[in-house]
Parts: structure tokens; sequence; C-alpha cells
């Protein structure tokens, strides 16, 4: 048989285990699973799947889909494999195209094996993310969105704190209900303090613990001694995680010193700001965490950053 006709042969196979007819086995390890277009050849993880071709109108699309802690990387390669070094995790079996080409039909009556094995690739499990607020402090001119992630992950860098961060801040052109990754674990201070059990709880209103440790395990900076005496913080953001600006004194928008990019007042433009502490509660009601009022924009205030 020739190249071409074997090649189109392949796309026959796809899962197979009785005596005759070409044999597709389909290898999935424990690290993910793969489901398919028709619902009746999915393969959980841990399990090798077979399937008999016995005619010539066999279609089938399969999926590889990886469990937590792991990535898709690749179809595996190798002599007799299908979809070989693909890293795309939809891999389409069909031999719709070899119908009627002569010797396909003798092919298939041969039981001849073919395979094919996602290759899933271990990326760690997160248990919780990390969230602090900054022991620096910035004027209205964080940098934007951009510029304020980046403060994020220099000060978590220099504290040796893992992952990427992102700033709990919003502008026009984004906020934490678009820009963040909304997790599934607890978000933890970095002394292991529950404040939300999930990304849901984070947006409900109110933490169960105030967000009063920089990345460096200290309390943040404070105005004066005393109940209620630490800085507010830069935020541009509402309770449930989207964006919010502030009004001015005659009900005019100010627009969060103009998207956080300036440390000048420019007319009645401030920054909406909260607070990390709200007294003496053990923790943080209501919505003053995020949108507890608004600052000038000359003002040095600290930043909460949330590990993504």
């Amino acid at each position: 048989m020739n190249r071409a006709l074997m090649t189109k042969t392949l796309f026959i196979c796809c899962i197979a285990t009785v005596v005759t007819g070409c044999k597709f086995a389909l290898m999935v390890t424990a690290d993910g699973d793969v489901s398919s277009s028709s619902g009746t050849r999915d393969c959980a993880g841990g399990t090798i799947c077979e399937f008999e071709i016995t005619d010539t109108d066999f279609s089938e699309t399969f999926t590889a889909t990886a469990r937590e802690g792991y990535v898709f990387s690749k179809w595996q390669s190798g002599g007799g494999y299908l979809c070989a070094n693909s890293t795309n995790p939809v891999c389409a079996v069909s031999n719709v195209p070899a119908t009627g080409i002569p010797g396909v039909d003798a092919f298939i009556l041969t039981g001849t094996y073919f395979y094919a094995k996602p290759v899933f690739t271990f990326v760690g499990i997160d248990t919780d993310k990390t969230v602090f607020v900054t022991s620096e402090t910035y004027n209205g001119n964080l940098g934007g969105l951009t510029g304020a992630d980046q403060k994020c992950n220099t000060l978590a860098a220099a504290a040796s704190l893992p992952g990427t961060y992102k700033a709990w801040l919003s502008t026009s052109n984004g906020s934490p209900s678009t820009r963040f990754v909304q997790s599934s674990v607890p978000y933890k201070l970095v002394d292991g303090t529950v404040i939300a059990e999930d990304y849901a709880d984070l947006v409900d209103g109110a933490l169960l613990a105030h967000i009063l440790l920089t990345e460096e395990g200290s309390l943040p900076l404070v105005i004066n001694p005393g109940p209620n005496s630490f800085l507010p913080v830069w935020t541009g953001t509402a309770p449930d995680g989207t964006y919010y600006a502030n009004s001015g004194p005659d009900g005019e928008m100010t627009f969060n010193c103009a998207d956080f990019t300036t440390g000048m007042p420019i007319g009645f433009d401030s920054g909406v700001t909260g607070y990390p502490w709200s007294g003496g509660a053990p923790t943080q009601p209501g919505d003053i965490w995020t949108n507890g009022g608004g600052a000038d924009c000359r003002l040095d205030l600290p930043v909460y950053c949330f590990q993504q």
C-alpha cells in the first residue's frame, strides 16, 4: 500500500480491542482525561481505551483536558501514534476520505494497531493566593494598570513571595472583574490569615479579615496613632470588583487621577480609595476596604496586591 493510502487509512483507527479490524488505542495518564465528540468514546485518566474499526465511515474528534495542576502539552510522538507532536488538544480522526479507496478494507482487516496519547505537564496546584498592601506609597500616578501591577510584582519579588501579582485597581481600561484570575482557592495574607474563601467571596461586599499586612508581614503606614489611622489605599474599584469613580462637589464625575496616570489635581479629579481597617471588628464589614472615599491625586498612598 502506498504512503498516501496508508496515511488516509491511519485516520480510520481510533480505539480498538476485538480480534479483527484496524485497532486504535487511546492511552490516557491520570493527569487528564479525553472526551469524544460523539460522547461514546470518552476515555478517563488512568486508563487505556481500545476500539476496533471494521468499516470505512469512522469519524471522531478527541479533546484532551488536563486535570488540576497540569496543562496539556502535546500528543505523543512515535511510530504508530496519531496527531504526533501536535500541541492542539483536539485530535480529529476520520477515515471518511478513504471510502472507496482500493485496499482500505483489506488493510482494516489486518488488525494493525495505532495509538494516541496526550502528554500533560505538571505546573503545580494552587492551595491559596497571597494578598498584601504595599509597604511603599505612591501618588496618583501609578503608571496606570500596568505600572501598578509592576509595583506589586517588584515588592513581591523582593519579599520572595511566589507567583505573579496584579493591583486591586480599576481604570476605564480594566478592573479586577475583567483582569483577575477569579480564584477558586482562598485569598490569604502573608501570615496565612484568610480574607476570602475564593473570588466570589472576595467581591460579596465584606472580607473575612482586614488586609493589614504588607508583603514583608508588617503593618502598613499610619496617618497618626489610634483607631482608623492607617493610610487609605488607591483602588478605583467597587466592592464587586468593577470600575468605580467618585462624583465631584457638584455631581460631576471624577476619573481616578486620569486613570491613575497623574499625581496632580485636574479640576475635581481624585482617586477612589479604600481603608484597610474599619475599627475594632475582626472582620472587614461592608465595602469600606475598597470603596471608602476619595483622595487628592497628590497624596502618597499604598496599593492592594493580589496573586493571580
